[in-house]
């Protein structure tokens, strides 16, 4: 069974909900409309990750369109890792347009704190995922990854498992068992 189109991941609690606006409004208490935007953007995975740098380490590119270049300009990357890439690119561009917005001191003010911190992690290799430490060996990286990876596949199982329970359990209740 698959979920509504609407649906997507909380870039907040990291949780998968079908009202992803009012889920922000209620619970994160996200009302600044630029703010939940951004971060509505990001939980559908519609981020314009244009002129971004290259988050491969060792590639130089940093022209017009990252996710281009990341499908045609690194063939050695399985689908797994390309889709990891794009996503620490996209999480990235997230977090510089929070910072932008921050800086003007909108009002209302922000709920979301996934921009701050972030200063220091300008140096940091894109090619970890969410900024993590830096790994000096190619393994290390590729195993923070995949790691990223399968948590990710693993949140995927857990919505669809908790879809399918509340379906089942829909089915007992109307055979009255």
């Amino acid at each position: 069974m698959t979920l509504p189109k609407s649906s997507g991941f909380c870039p907040l609690c990291k949780r998968t909900y079908v009202a992803m606006s009012h889920h922000l409004r209620r619970s994160h208490r996200v009302t600044n409309l630029q703010e939940r935007d951004i971060l509505l953007k990001q939980s559908s995975g519609r981020v314009n990750i244009r002129n971004i740098p290259c988050p491969v380490s060792g590639c130089a590119y940093n022209k017009g369109r990252c996710d281009k270049h990341l499908r045609a300009g690194h063939p050695e990357l399985s689908d797994t890792m390309r889709r990891t890439y794009i996503d620490v690119a996209k999480e990235k561009k997230t977090k510089q347009l929070l910072m932008e917005l921050r800086a003007t001191n909108p009002v209302p003010p922000m709920a979301s704190a996934l921009d701050l911190g972030s200063e220091d992690e300008e140096g940091a290799d894109v090619g970890s995922p969410q900024a993590a430490p830096r790994f000096d060996c190619g393994g290390c990286r590729s195993l923070a990854l995949e790691n990223e990876v399968l948590k990710s596949d693993l949140a995927k199982l857990r919505s669809s498992y908790n879809a399918l329970h509340k379906r089942h359990r829909r089915v007992l209740k109307g055979k009255g068992l």
